[in-house]
């Protein structure tokens, strides 16, 4: 039941990052966790930035995928272990964000 969850979860994120205008993402095959990319960083020179932003303007808390590694560069990490209705708020406010950076 538990695994089920977490598999419609990442499905759940997976589809809304792809949906998402400057971000896109290979599907997550196991695991808790993914690393979609930023194809449209907009204003901002890194992943980092990036995230700094969306923390402070959105509240959204993503981590950058450049802490991981030099191929982790203009992607970030997600999990996908929190329940469902703040995953949805997550990918809600990360969206409005992405409108008003790639425009």
């Amino acid at each position: 039941e538990y695994v089920r969850e977490i598999a419609k979860r990442a499905k759940y994120c997976y589809k809304r990052i792809v949906e998402t205008e400057g971000l896109s993402s290979t599907e997550p095959k196991g695991g808790y966790h993914f690393l979609p990319r930023i194809e449209r960083p907009g204003k901002f020179k890194s992943d980092v930035e990036f995230a700094l932003a969306l923390l402070k303007e959105k509240g959204v808390l993503i981590i950058p995928g450049s802490f991981f590694g030099p191929a982790g560069v203009s992607h970030f990490r997600e999990t996908f272990l929190s329940p469902i209705e703040m995953l949805k708020e997550a990918h809600d406010l990360m969206e409005e964000f992405m409108k008003a950076v790639v425009r």
